[in-house]
């Protein structure tokens, strides 16, 4: 056996065991992200309300409402169970989960504040900072599912040219997974769909050709 291929195996190896780890510790390390995200979001608020420069005042403010903040999110999205889907399959039913457990968690803390601090604590800063956690909580999982999508191996061999007959749901649904699985064989080639709205628009970068009589011509001039 040659060093490289020892070298192959052992990388082969140490992916699966990382794979494997991260499988069996996954509901804490979303956990964890969950947390660094949060915090990142209400510190955030508070530089970007004060403009980055923070008295004493506000700066012990934010020490010990911070940990208040963490634990309504987390019972929050807990509460949707936004720790235990794959964010590899976020879908924009994921992000109406999203904001309405930062909606509720935003509005139990304001109304915990305000008992505690009276109205010395600074509204702005709750909005800044939902909006914050929308985008760093929404857009770190649907990064993920863009990055995964968007890098479709390259398969070697014969494909198959295809129209999908029909641009709507069920259609869109088939050249996403043709698209995501090339090892299939098939390449979307164009939408045929009767509804004439839908002609020279695009889905997935594929474009709606036209209406089923014209089927014959399209797979001719396709090949």
């Amino acid at each position: 056996m040659t060093s490289a291929f020892l070298e192959k195996v052992f990388r082969v190896v140490l992916r699966s065991r990382i794979a494997d780890w991260m499988l069996k510790y996954r509901f804490y390390l979303i956990l964890a992200a969950h947390v660094v995200l949060f915090t990142m979001s209400f510190v955030g608020a508070f530089l970007l309300r004060f403009d980055f420069r923070l008295d004493s005042q506000y700066a012990a403010l934010l020490f010990y409402s911070l940990p208040v903040v963490l634990a309504i999110r987390l019972l929050a999205f807990a509460y949707w169970r936004l720790y235990h889907g794959w964010w590899r399959y976020v879908s924009i039913e994921d992000l109406e989960h999203i904001v309405k457990a930062i909606g509720l968690s935003s509005a139990f803390f304001l109304f915990l504040v305000t008992m505690i601090f009276g109205h010395g604590f600074p509204r702005s800063i709750l909005l800044i900072d939902g909006l914050l956690c929308i985008v760093l909580v929404g857009g770190s999982r649907f990064s993920l599912r863009i990055l995964r999508e968007g890098a479709h191996p390259i398969v070697s061999g014969e494909h198959t040219r295809v129209l999908i007959v029909g641009a709507g749901d069920f259609g869109e649904v088939m050249v996403k997974e043709m698209l995501r699985k090339p090892e299939i064989g098939y390449v979307p080639s164009g939408f045929i769909d009767d509804n004439p709205h839908k002609r020279n628009g695009r889905i997935h970068d594929i474009p709606v050709l036209g209406g089923v009589e014209e089927l014959g011509a399209h797979c001719v001039r396709l090949g």
